[in-house]
């Protein structure tokens, strides 16, 4: 089908056909069926214009506003693209515009698909971990900046007493970025999984005013049954993690050296490999 560089209303009867399918974020949603329409019957658009339009791009002098998007099908031929916005397509478009700054897109899928998680997991129920006090449930995660986000509503308060938050800093660059998100969670105990250890971490003061029998430390090494690619370990690197722990009342759990350690302060397969300095260190959050 030719296209022509005007766009004008469309038929709306086979879009429609789709819109059980489509994405149900409310901000999309508005988008997709502005006053029980699609807007793209309104405006003869494409999904791909729609998503980069923003109010700097609009035309709005005129009763019939237009818009003249940058990118379209026939820009590498040099060709102008005019999509005309009648007053039923404008009262769709007003309470955007009048929330989103110039030169940002008003229709930002993006957003959209946030907005439909967020009531996604506002609605999310838990009701085995709150159902068994009795067991201590784990959230391990290398995205601590987005448990808050997670979990239902009433626990980001407080969560329950049995359901512990944790991340996995493996080195000093990777603790500094999590530790400030985990810090966060309302949860009973906040948990630093270094395992794999691959380089030092010293806590600074990032831990300070914390009570430490709301932490926990385990320490470890990278194995695996592919011996030739686990990254090395060294000896330092976990007794300092210790000597910390120590020093600050901090339960630490020394699990494994892992397979290849640069010291060799272990033989694969010796009662040693769960020592540290020769004590097992098992401690754990009261």
């Amino acid at each position: 089908m030719r296209l022509t560089m005007d766009s004008m209303p469309a038929n709306v009867a086979p879009f429609a056909l789709t819109l059980p399918f489509g994405l149900p974020g409310p901000r999309l949603m508005a988008f997709l069926l502005p006053l029980g329409l699609p807007i793209f019957r309104l405006t003869a658009s494409r999904s791909g214009e729609l998503v980069r339009m923003r109010p700097i791009d609009l035309n709005t002098a005129e009763p019939v506003w237009t818009y003249r998007p940058q990118q379209h099908k026939n820009a590498y031929r040099g060709h102008e693209r005019r999509i005309i916005i009648g007053p039923r397509a404008q009262e769709v478009l007003r309470p955007f515009i009048a929330v989103c700054p110039l030169s940002t897109f008003i229709f930002n899928p993006q957003q959209a698909e946030n907005e439909r998680r967020a009531v996604q997991h506002a609605a999310r129920k838990t009701p085995v971990i709150e159902q068994t006090p009795n067991l201590i449930w784990q959230l391990l995660t290398k995205r601590p900046q987005s448990i808050l986000q997670m979990v239902p509503e009433h626990w980001r308060e407080r969560f329950p007493n049995n359901v512990w938050a944790m991340t996995t800093p493996e080195n000093q660059e990777w603790f500094d970025i999590r530790v400030k998100h985990l810090i966060k969670v309302p949860a009973s105990v906040l948990g630093f999984s270094c395992e794999p250890v691959l380089g030092p971490i010293e806590f600074g003061t990032a831990l300070d005013g914390i009570d430490p029998k709301r932490l926990w430390v385990i320490g470890g090494g990278e194995s695996s049954q592919d011996k030739l690619h686990c990254r090395p370990t060294k000896h330092e690197w976990f007794t300092r993690l210790r000597d910390q722990c120590v020093e600050r009342s901090i339960p630490f759990f020394f699990k494994q050296w892992g397979n290849f350690h640069e010291d060799g302060a272990y033989h694969a397969g010796e009662k040693s490999y769960h020592l540290l300095d020769g004590v097992t260190w098992d401690q754990f959050p009261e």
